[in-house]
């Protein structure tokens, strides 16, 4: 056999180095990585007999234990030598810091200095914008420290940490100048240094020149809560242009806060705050208490009012030293509002409002307008009117009771304001965010109310109706007028009380186009509805719910009441007819299908007897003489139905019964629906001396 050549030599010598030189990187590797398994073992025995550990510091070191393990088991179960070589110097960085902040570290270090300085600088840096983290952070690392000086990073300082930092000479030099230049500090540290001072380091005058105070001259906004509260009082700040102050939930301050007007220290620096934002649970007489509120204050948010106590200190002489707020955005708790409600906004306007003041109240959760506090604010009705107003447009429900003028002998449901949609705009009540409206207090005399006062409801979805054997007309009157003037009334729902069940109807959306429509209603004691159906062989589209109802249908109950008054129904049948046409510009016949029933349970259209009911020309000739009574007028000023129905261009006629006691159409004069429906006259033939 052939010696091998030189050059074959050399060649296999060459791959001999190479695989002794891979077999010692394989061991070197092997070795590193059994190293690092002991110090991980020993690194968790060393946590586990550490107890001189906070939880924090458990905590964190627990999360970095977890991290480096899971670097070793992929090291462990890697295959490639070179993903083993990229992936083991990352648990070494690991165990070297996981190590050393068991030998030295007396505090925990926040997680994020584990993260490289290339990803915080190179990332985390320019998201962190205008916002410096001062405290624990600050301190522990350096290049966090490098992050918070930079001069291009102080407009909004953020203190956080849960222990007491003593800052060095070099970090107070460094950092009193980035202070001075903020415009927003947020402290949620707790004041440890706060709660040992003496209350006699608070001053009385206010910081002057030259006492030493750090003077933040661009402070704007404070946001401040809990014993931070305090801290103004115990430190020498010179707030000198604080605009806003936000004070923290009323339930974490300390009670010792309200005494020698700590809050009020936030204000004392400058000329005053301009904003003053209240978070949770402040209600007027805390506001007062807490001496918060100054002469600056232009803006005041957040204030509670809940019906409750009001001040009883005296006013200061001078109207100079009153607090003169222009805008008020006040939140209202409770269900209803009730008469100490809107004393309580009448004192606040009274004695913290400039004259013509904004006023916006909110409700915190549904709140109920019940007309009947106009009963109790009838004499001073002129000087609560702002106060009502603005709780009126707060409600999001509103309940319709009647009530009584001082000499008067007829009964209101509005103040007469309510009825002007021109009045002063802080006096008008409109009910802008109620979406329900709730009729179950209305009587016969209060026909067609909605036609004047609609405007006071441009939210209401849902309309509340009663339905008994006294109330099922005075409903079927109202639906009617409702559909014609509440332009987003959604739902009528008919209801016979609180325990017992109800009937709702849907109504299309006002602006809704499509053909033609027939309302369809029944009234009874035991059942009420309303359907719309949409009339067939139609191609014209028509815009709007009152454009397009052309025919209604109603199948009504005159039972007798309690008192055996029929005429009291066939008013509320007559006073439904007529708000149907002024509500409904095109509607051409009213299609009426009378019942009567003696009693509840009873089969209609026969009396106790079994015998038929009333002759059906007595109830025609009722709805001809029964008197409507438009709102607002008595009983004398009422007119006939027919004459009503003429004015109208309406007419009455007497249908055969089908069935009915009673079936009567109101249609237009001269309206004929059925072509071959003829006149009288039409069946006799002209006489020869009307031809010539």
């Amino acid at each position: 056999m052939a010696a091998d050549s030189p050059y074959q030599v050399a060649v296999d010598m060459q791959r001999m180095g190479v695989l002794r030189s891979a077999a010692d990187a394989h061991r070197r590797t092997l070795q590193r990585i059994d190293d690092l398994l002991q110090r991980l073992e020993a690194y968790r025995k060393a946590f586990a007999n550490e107890a001189g550990l906070t939880r924090e510091q458990r905590q964190h070191a627990s999360v970095q234990y977890g991290i480096c393990f899971g670097v070793m088991d992929a090291v462990c179960q890697e295959d490639s030598m070179a993903k083993k070589g990229l992936l083991i110097p990352i648990a070494e960085e690991k165990l070297e810091y996981m190590e050393a902040f068991l030998r030295n570290q007396p505090r925990f270090p926040p997680l994020l200095l584990a993260l490289p300085d290339t990803l915080i600088f190179g990332h985390l840096a320019c998201l962190l914008g205008t916002q410096t983290i001062i405290g624990s952070l600050s301190s522990a690392h350096p290049s966090l420290h490098s992050l918070a000086v930079n001069p291009d990073m102080h407009q909004t300082v953020h203190f956080d940490g849960t222990e007491l930092t003593a800052p060095t000479d070099r970090q107070l030099a460094t950092w009193l100048p980035r202070l001075s230049k903020t415009t927003r500090a947020v402290m949620l540290c707790p004041s440890l240094v706060v709660d040992g001072d003496d209350f006699s380091h608070c001053p009385q005058q206010g910081w002057q020149a030259g006492e030493g105070a750090l003077i933040f001259p661009k402070l704007k906004t404070v946001i401040v809560g809990g014993d931070w509260t305090r801290v103004a009082c115990h430190r020498s700040w010179g707030l000198t242009s604080v605009q806003e102050v936000h004070m923290g939930d009323l339930e974490r301050l300390p009670l010792s806060v309200f005494i020698g007007d700590m809050c009020a220290s936030w204000k004392r620096w400058s000329p005053g705050p301009h904003t003053l934002t209240l978070d949770s649970g402040w209600t007027v007489p805390w506001v007062s208490a807490a001496g918060i509120l100054s002469p600056s204050v232009k803006k005041l948010r957040g204030l509670v009012i809940n019906g409750g106590s009001t001040p009883t200190l005296p006013l200061p002489p001078d109207i100079v030293s009153r607090p003169q707020v222009e805008e008020l955005d006040a939140i209202i708790t409770g269900r209803n509002v009730t008469k100490a409600t809107i004393a309580e906004l009448h004192w606040v306007r009274s004695h913290w409002l400039a004259p013509n003041a904004a006023v916006r109240c909110h409700a915190a959760d549904e709140l109920t307008f019940s007309t009947a506090v106009f009963a109790y604010m009838s004499d001073t009705m002129a000087a609560y009117a702002p106060s009502i107003a603005a709780l009126a447009r707060a409600a999001t429900s509103v309940s319709l009771r009647l009530y009584w003028k001082q000499g008067s002998t007829f009964p209101y449901l509005f103040p007469d304001s309510l009825l002007l949609p021109d009045s002063r705009d802080d006096q008008a009540v409109l009910f802008e965010r109620a979406r329900r409206l709730v009729a179950i207090d209305i009587v016969t005399v209060m026909h067609g109310v909605l036609s004047h006062a609609a405007h006071a409801f441009p939210s209401v979805a849902t309309l509340v109706l009663p339905m008994s054997v006294v109330r099922t007309g005075e409903s079927m009157a109202w639906a009617m007028d409702a559909l014609g003037n509440l332009g987003n009334l959604r739902v009528i729902e008919f209801t016979l009380g609180d325990s017992e069940p109800s009937f709702t109807s849907s109504v299309p959306q006002c602006d809704g186009v499509g053909p033609y429509l027939h309302l369809k209603g029944v009234f009874s004691p035991s059942v009420c509805s309303l359907t719309f159906e949409e009339q067939t062989g139609q191609a014209e589209q028509i815009e709007g719910l009152r454009q397009r109802v052309r025919q209604i249908t109603l199948e009504v109950d005159l039972s007798v009441d309690v008192h055996g008054e029929m005429w009291v129904y066939c008013e509320d049948v007559a006073a439904a007819c007529l708000a149907a046409i002024r509500s409904l510009p095109h509607l051409d016949r009213i299609v009426l299908e009378c019942r009567e029933m003696s009693g509840e349970g009873d089969e209609w259209g026969k009396d106790d007897k079994g015998k038929e009911g009333e002759n059906p020309s007595f109830i025609f000739d009722l709805l001809h003489t029964c008197r409507i009574l438009p709102y607002g007028y008595m009983q004398s000023h009422g007119r006939t139905f027919s004459l009503a129905l003429r004015t109208l261009g309406y007419e009455a006629v007497e249908l055969p019964p089908l069935g009915y006691d009673c079936r009567v159409e109101v249609r237009r004069i001269g309206f004929v629906d059925d072509p071959m429906q003829r006149k009288i006259t039409d069946y006799f033939s002209p006489s020869p001396s009307s031809t010539e």
